[in-house]
């Protein structure tokens, strides 16, 4: 279960730091906050990403503030309840992608348009989408392309 006490490590209006993965939530985040299940369990991120294009956005390597308050977590065993492995191949591959490296900062809107230039529908499917090895619950519910079009048309590339 996620944390019942939890506190932002930084001021998340000016830096995040984020796992690889993590970076592909940002493709639909306009969509997932509008989706119940998505809000519930992380509502204590939301408002404050939602309000900061300017904030620094870090690529780290290991958990990070989503981790901490997703239902996956385990206070327990202090990690992912679905498992490390899967979350570090998913990361290498987004970064791969993405073309960023652990420690990298970019700004939120920087970091947007990254994803809108070089994440395909198709990679997309691929990373996130059912028979993948890293098949994820929100991508299902197709929130995630509708918000990959949508950063693809504010940013000119549909």
């Amino acid at each position: 279960m996620a944390r019942d006490v939890w506190e932002k490590p930084v001021d998340m209006k000016k830096k995040i730091r984020i796992m690889g993965h993590h970076h592909l939530c940002l493709v639909g985040w306009s969509r997932l906050t509008q989706n119940e299940q998505f809000t519930l369990a992380y509502d204590r991120i939301i408002d404050d990403l939602s309000s900061a294009p300017d904030a620094i956005v870090e690529t780290i390597f290991g958990y990070d503030i989503f981790c901490y308050v997703c239902p996956y977590w385990d206070d327990n065993d202090g990690r992912c309840s679905t498992g490390w492995q899967n979350k570090i191949t998913k990361d290498a591959a987004v970064r791969e992608l993405l073309g960023v490296r652990v420690g990298e900062e970019r700004t939120l809107e920087e970091m947007e348009r990254l994803l809108a230039e070089k994440l395909t529908e198709e990679k997309f499917a691929e990373l996130c989408g059912p028979g993948s090895d890293w098949v994820c619950e929100q991508y299902e519910l197709g929130l995630c392309v509708e918000g990959l079009r949508e950063l693809k048309r504010k940013y000119g590339m549909d």
